[in-house]
Parts: structure tokens; sequence; C-alpha cells
């Protein structure tokens, strides 16, 4: 399973609003968050629609956190994403080897399917929004969005996988995302 870039703009926007505690425009979001601005909108649109941010309009208006309780889970579905680590998973898909009821690698995918959607579910906003951009205060924010979506993200070249810095929360299963060539 790889989540998506939208996924992971989506996250990164939800944890960013619960951090300031305060609205922010659909430009500083995208400015600080370096998403492009009609990605940011579209994905603020789908994150209003679920709840899991509100929106106020007039001069002192912008998007601020919905539900501090929400999880990384919440907002990975709130964009329209299953988790499914084989297409297999997914309810629609069927596999074209045999059953699902009688595949045992259905069946063991299913329960490591399950154990991701668990940690995901345990991974709180609110717990992880005051680690979120530690030098949020030294970034600009009034920048109009960047082209180049993943600048200043350390990446290996070799495997084009973001480097994650920092270490698992709650002893669960720590994972490194990886971005798209």
């Amino acid at each position: 399973m790889q989540l998506t870039r939208e996924n992971d703009y989506a996250v990164r926007i939800v944890l960013f609003l619960a951090k300031i505690d305060r609205s922010a425009s659909a430009g500083e979001i995208s400015g600080v968050l370096k998403i492009p601005n009609r990605f940011t909108r579209i994905i603020l649109a789908k994150l209003l629609q679920s709840g899991l941010v509100t929106s106020q309009k007039g001069i002192n208006g912008g998007y601020t956190s919905a539900k501090p309780d929400s999880t990384l889970l919440d907002a990975i579905v709130a964009v329209g994403s299953n988790i499914a680590i084989n297409k297999c998973l997914c309810e629609a898909a069927g596999c074209e080897r045999i059953e699902k009821e009688k595949c045992v690698v259905h069946h063991a995918l299913t329960a490591l399917n399950e154990l991701i959607i668990s940690e995901l579910r345990k991974l709180k906003v609110r717990e992880l929004a005051p680690g979120f951009l530690l030098d949020y205060d030294s970034l600009s924010s009034d920048a109009a969005g960047a082209e180049e979506p993943d600048a200043g993200v350390p990446v290996d070249a070799d495997t084009r996988c973001v480097q994650v810095a920092t270490p698992p929360l709650g002893g669960g299963i720590s994972a490194v995302a990886t971005t798209s060539a």
C-alpha cells in the first residue's frame, strides 16, 4: 500500500490547522505546507465536507480544525481513499485466481490490513500536532504555494523514500512513505 500525495497533504493540512489553533486561509496553508494552491483548495473542500475542518468567510475567515480527536485514518478516508494493501482487499475487486474465502494469502493480507487501519486509528491529530512543523515560526506564511510540493523534505534518491526522523508512536508500526518518481 502506498499513500497518495492527496492522502499525505490531507494529513498535513489537518495537523497544521490543529497545531496553529486558529483560522488560516487556503493561501497560507498552501504556502506554509508547500502544496500547490489549487490542490490545497480541493483537499480543503473534501476535509470540509467530512467535517474535519470548518470554514468561515470574511476578512477574519479561513479554515480551522473542527475535530481535535480525529485520527490520521479520518484524514485519509476524508479524501476518499480506501486502505488496502492488495487489490483483492477492495470491496469491489475480486481475485482472478481463487475465491477469497479459500485463499490463505487473502486471509493473511486481511489481518495485516486490519493492523494498519488499527494503527492509523490510534494516531490522534491532537497528539501529533504539537510536534508537526517544529520550525513553523520561521516559515513564511504569505507564500502562494510551491511548484515542487516536497521541497525541504529529505528524500533518498535511490529509493524515493521520505526519510522519517521521528520514532514510532505508541510502540506501533513505523512506516516510510514513498514518493512517486
